[in-house]
């Protein structure tokens, strides 16, 4: 698996670094992707993007993706990030959410994606 993202922005191709990457926002068609030193909008579907992210990250709301890299600390159903931003967590995944952070710092990789 690559260690770049690339997506189209209206038309410009543009490489984006997992490392670098934050989390993802969905509305509607949407996809704004949040990374740590822009924002990015364009279109996609989460179900083809997931296919094209490793085990860091986690899909933890129908509509946030977020890198557990940057995941300083879970919180009351919420994600808190690196930046103070801060990312529900749907009741209907909180318990994979839960267990992949948890692994995530630890020895084990497991997947929330699903």
């Amino acid at each position: 698996m690559s260690d770049i993202l690339m997506i189209t922005t209206r038309r410009t191709l543009v490489p984006v670094p997992l490392t670098d990457i934050r989390y993802f926002e969905k509305s509607l068609r949407l996809i704004f992707l949040h990374t740590v030193n822009d924002r990015y909008r364009y279109y996609g579907d989460f179900r083809q993007l997931t296919g094209r992210l490793d085990q860091r990250f986690c899909r933890c709301h129908y509509s946030f993706i977020v890198n557990l890299e940057r995941v300083v600390k879970l919180e009351d159903h919420q994600f808190i990030m690196d930046c103070g931003s801060r990312v529900l967590i749907s009741q209907r995944r909180y318990a994979a959410a839960r267990a992949a952070f948890i692994a995530y710092y630890t020895t084990e990789r497991i997947s929330c994606q699903k």
